[in-house]
């Protein structure tokens, strides 16, 4: 199976260049610096080398950084540099849109930028959970309103046009690939007959319309979020994907994640593949909750750093790199733009380009 992304050994040393100059958006908030200024001009030859040297280190096995990026409002107005994808720390492998169609022309053109310049790629998401509380709202106003069509047809019949029009955004919008957000159904939420059916059916037209994709496209990168040991017939329909993303956005440890695999591990026909844990930043309001893990001494911590500690960790799965929900939100930190994610990088690979 290809992989556009490398992962597992140790970076090597930083390079050279980094030494001869600060080049690149990740160094702190001060007053300007008119040498910084000039080495991102493009035509600078030291700008120019320094991304040439962060696109092969791209190719290098590393840990990788996925962020998932929330450009609902990049798409009315541009109120910060939060809201640009140029703005994401240069190590960024991947950056997941939660929004992913009615894309304006600056997003598409700095799609295209960071791939050219940074080797970022840029993936949508593919959200079945939102999708199904949207059909079922739209059905229940359509029983309010008099409708007496058969409820299951008409939940499949939505559900089949929204993901087919999903699908179809990866070439509409040149994506390098897309993340599928599903979870199913676990065996005690299977309570009767009808249930399976309408799951089973949902899953036809899943994998079905994502099999068609991934033979036209096979060299695309593929996420699968959610729970793996709930696909049916999975050896067969989970081998397209690159990657499981174990969403953690909702725990307060690493321990989680290790629940997380072997339950998926029970599944004894879920393929194997490296797992991107995916936890968040903290919210803007500081509430306390949102994006805090608890270290082994119960002291409060960065879900993002936290997290970067456990994915070195000696274990039996592969462990590709970490994810972050809701990136754009570490953009804000008072100190450093990003410097969560930073960090998170820096710790999983010591001395990288961040």
């Amino acid at each position: 199976m290809k992989r556009y992304l490398n992962f597992i050994t140790i970076l090597p040393a930083l390079f050279l260049l980094l030494g001869m100059a600060a080049c690149s958006d990740w160094r702190e908030k001060e007053p300007l610096d008119l040498e910084f200024d000039r080495i991102q001009d493009e035509s600078s030859p030291v700008y120019q080398a320094y991304l040439a040297n962060l696109r092969e280190y791209k190719q290098t096995d590393h840990r990788i950084m996925v962020g998932w990026f929330d450009n609902t409002q990049g798409k009315t107005q541009y109120v910060s540099r939060g809201n640009h994808l140029t703005s994401v720390p240069d190590s960024m492998d991947v950056v997941v849109l939660l929004s992913p169609d009615d894309l304006d022309q600056t997003i598409i053109s700095e799609m295209k930028k960071i791939k050219r310049e940074k080797g970022i790629l840029t993936l949508y998401e593919i959200d079945c959970l939102s999708a199904d509380r949207t059909i079922l709202r739209t059905i229940d106003q359509e029983v309010r309103e008099g409708a007496t069509t058969d409820e299951d047809a008409r939940y499949l019949e939505l559900f089949e046009e929204w993901f087919r029009s999903q699908v179809t955004l990866l070439g509409k919008y040149e994506y390098d690939g897309l993340c599928l957000y599903y979870n199913g159904y676990t065996p005690t939420e299977i309570i009767t007959p009808d249930i399976y059916e309408r799951m089973e059916k949902v899953q036809d037209i899943i994998f079905e319309n994502l099999a068609s994709v991934y033979s036209a496209d096979p060299d695309k990168l593929y996420f699968y979020e959610g729970f793996a040991e709930n696909v049916l017939q999975p050896a067969s329909r989970l081998a397209m994907f690159d990657y499981y993303v174990l969403r953690m956005t909702e725990s307060d440890n690493t321990g989680a994640a290790d629940v997380l695999i072997d339950q998926m591990w029970k599944n004894t026909e879920v393929p194997r593949r490296p797992f991107i844990p995916m936890v968040q930043t903290f919210s803007l309001d500081n509430d306390g909750k949102t994006g805090v893990f608890f270290d082994r001494d119960h002291n409060a911590r960065s879900a993002i750093t936290e997290m970067a500690y456990w994915v070195p960790e000696n274990g039996t799965v592969t462990k590709a790199g970490i994810g972050v929900y809701n990136m754009q939100r570490d953009y804000y930190n008072q100190e450093l733009d990003y410097k969560y994610m930073r960090e998170g990088i820096g710790i999983m690979n010591p001395a990288p380009f961040i």
